[in-house]
């Protein structure tokens, strides 16, 4: 890891870029950008489909997901790292809650429906995240070498 060196009071310019991950989105690799993607839409089908359904929405996983959104998009190794266990965590409940529902009252088409919808869209951006090439895009720190790494699937 580099260190900023100071010199008469002022980083350099090129440490000071070092610092920072300022990468275009088209310019990530694809696993890093369907991993992104992923991340989004689930939390968004999240937030629509229980304003839709129940007409209500929890302030505390609203501002989960939009914390994980962030922490995704940062692309900080520990953000990924951070989101991916709380997706986990997530994706727990959420099984829980479809369990209970299942084995509960009269089952509801139109909630499981939401439910498996949601366990899919949240499975598949943990999987993501997970991926080994999205893992290694954000374990690196310097942004230069994210940009020139080959992407397998020649998209990126």
């Amino acid at each position: 890891m580099r260190h900023a060196v100071l010199h008469d009071g002022n980083i350099h310019r090129q440490e000071l870029r070092s610092m920072t991950r300022r990468i275009p989105f088209p310019a990530l690799p694809f696993t890093a950008k369907m991993a992104i993607v992923s991340v989004l839409s689930a939390w968004g089908f999240y937030v629509a489909s229980h304003v839709l359904y129940y007409g209500a929405l929890s302030l505390f996983q609203v501002t989960m997901g939009m914390l994980c959104c962030v922490l995704v998009y940062s692309l900080k190794k520990w953000g990924r790292i951070a989101c991916v266990l709380y997706l986990i965590l997530f994706i727990g409940a959420q099984l829980f809650a479809l369990v209970d529902h299942l084995t509960g009252s009269p089952a509801s088409m139109s909630l499981l429906s939401i439910q498996i919808v949601q366990l899919i869209l949240f499975s598949s951006a943990t999987l993501l995240l997970l991926h080994r090439d999205t893992a290694r895009f954000y374990g690196n720190p310097d942004s230069g070498a994210a940009l020139t790494r080959p992407d397998p699937t020649g998209r990126g």
